[in-house]
């Protein structure tokens, strides 16, 4: 079927375009003017109009007398606001079908169309180029009925008049009070690495098939079956039925379920998980199903893929969230600002324990969690003046590989192999970090040796505390603070007293000591000699070396 959107607002015409493909429709024209609509109903044949009235060049209203000279059989649908409604009631009367007021909301624009297919359907004849039409109708309505199925599943429709009307036009045999259960599936092919995947169309026609087979085997088994499109493209199974006995219904689906793993395998060689929810018995309960049916499906995670698991409730009403609080945020930093790495790899196991109880999380709940615990890590590193993306690289390569993990065992695994990444960029930074600070202290030592300097006085001007000083000079050097400092000046004193130009005295003031007696004492004990010993026993040993 094809609908030509005739609307002058760029901005309207494409959130039209956008609401109808996402209702399943494909074949859209669209035109800025009724002239420009006029000639491409020359060219094309078009099932639908959807036109604004006031257009520059041709209004709505000249565009649909101009399609009724011809008499074109087209459905005509006019958009207007509320100041121009008197012109919308003259449409009708020039053999408009509908009318929308414009913000064009989504849930009028289908239940619009889907009038407009039912009357397209009673005009149609059966040549072959309406067969055509009348298979693209089909189409249409069926995207249009698994879309009415999600909102159902999704609490997203309330209100019993619109819910009953479209029950009917669909041809869905149940009502809102309708006796009887309500039970929801979810079913998805598992994608093993070993066989590389599937490629997107493959999996789109496997899906296809998965649908079909089990709605053969539900449909057989008693079961009246709707289907719709859960989240990430997972077939969904909307189930109504009169259980004579709802305690073993979740039996008996657990069974027809694993007819219908055997036939998928038959024709994937692949498996399938498939979560069942609770049983409901009104329909606006039914996402409680969906919501039980989420969390069965999530068990692959815990157990594993291939499984089928039947949850036989869901929490009603504000779930607790299974997030990383505040509190976490600290006890994690806590554990890095200790440097334990132990007690950092436990958090993550603590962590991630509330997802090994029974029907604990949906997928998004364990997605949200990941993200979270990402974000967490990524400010503590901050913190303490790493850059994230030297240890995680690309954050959104590192959420999407972490979803891609086949197990919430493989999920900790993962985090704690990202911990021990952490603390390794941490230990190699800490190290470099301490030997350029040691480097500096002993530059700096160096060009003030001849002064009164102290360790306080090198751990001011390093911005550091002297303790920290004296333990990591140590670890660098082998001895403490004051050792190399004495080491030091008395290394200058060898040099200047090798030059003998200068006296004692006047040496011991150059390298920083004020009194040649304790000089002459300090030097004896580092040289074994007087400062008169060492220069005599060191000259003559040169020249006689000569």
């Amino acid at each position: 079927m094809k609908i030509l959107i005739v609307e002058d607002e760029i901005e309207i015409r494409q959130s039209i375009v956008s609401m109808l493909r996402h209702s399943g429709f494909k074949d859209i024209r669209t035109a800025e003017d009724g002239q420009t609509a006029l000639a491409l109903t020359e060219q094309e044949r078009i099932d639908i109009i959807i036109s604004d009235i006031r257009m520059p060049r041709m209004s709505g209203i000249e565009l649909l007398e101009q399609i009724r000279k011809q008499d074109k059989n087209i459905l005509f649908v006019l958009l207007s606001g509320y100041d121009l409604f008197e012109y919308a009631q003259h449409a009708i009367k020039l053999g408009a079908f509908s009318y929308l007021l414009k913000p064009v909301q989504a849930i009028d624009l289908q239940s619009v169309l889907a009038d407009a297919l039912q009357e397209i359907t009673k005009k149609r004849t059966l040549q072959d180029h309406e067969i055509r039409i009348q298979i693209q109708l089909n189409q249409g309505t069926l995207a249009l009925r698994k879309h009415f199925i999600l909102e159902i599943v999704k609490g997203m429709v309330t209100d019993e008049v619109y819910v009953s009307k479209r029950l009917k036009q669909y041809d869905i045999h149940f009502g809102t009070s309708d006796a009887g259960a309500f039970c929801v599936l979810i079913a998805e092919l598992d994608v093993f690495s070993g066989n590389g995947g599937w490629k997107t169309q493959d999996k789109e026609l496997l899906v296809y098939g998965l649908e079909n087979i089990a709605m053969e085997i539900l449909t057989e088994a008693g079961f009246a079956v709707y289907l719709f499109t859960a989240e990430e493209d997972k077939a969904g199974f909307l189930l109504h039925f009169d259980p004579t006995d709802p305690s073993a219904c979740h039996k008996e689906l657990v069974g027809i379920c694993e007819t219908i793993q055997h036939a998928v395998r038959a024709y994937t060689k692949g498996t399938v998980t498939i979560g069942i929810g609770s049983l409901e018995h009104d329909l606006y309960s039914v996402p409680h199903s969906y919501a039980a049916a989420k969390r069965a499906y999530a068990q692959r995670m815990v157990r594993q893929r291939g499984g089928i698991y039947a949850c036989t409730s869901a929490p009603k009403g504000n779930k607790k969230p299974l997030s990383p609080d505040l509190k976490a945020a600290h006890v994690l930093q806590d554990c890095f600002d200790a440097f334990n790495r132990d007690a950092a790899l436990q958090f993550i196991v603590d962590s991630y324990a509330p997802f090994y109880e029974p029907f604990a999380f949906e997928m998004d709940d364990l997605r949200g969690f990941n993200y979270q615990l990402l974000l967490m890590l990524q400010n503590i590193l901050r913190q303490l003046s790493i850059d994230p993306e030297t240890v995680f690289e690309d954050e959104f390569f590192l959420y999407t590989q972490v979803n891609e993990l086949e197990s919430l065992d493989a999920t900790v695994s993962w985090f704690q192999a990202l911990i021990e990444r952490c603390f390794d960029s941490i230990s190699r930074l800490s190290l470099r970090s301490t030997k350029k600070l040691m480097d500096l202290a002993k530059a700096y030592m160096t060009n003030h040796y001849h002064s009164d300097i102290s360790l306080d006085q090198v751990a001011t001007h390093l911005h550091i505390s002297s303790e920290y000083l004296s333990r990591e000079f140590k670890k660098e050097t082998g001895i403490n603070f004051l050792d190399y400092l004495i080491q030091l000046r008395i290394s200058k004193a060898k040099q200047y007293l090798l030059e003998g130009t200068r006296k004692t005295n006047e040496i011991a003031r150059l390298v920083g000591f004020n009194d040649e007696k304790y000089f002459s004492k300090v030097f004896k004990r580092h040289t074994g000699f007087t400062p008169s010993e060492y220069k005599f026993r060191t000259i003559h040993n040169i020249r006689t070396e000569e």
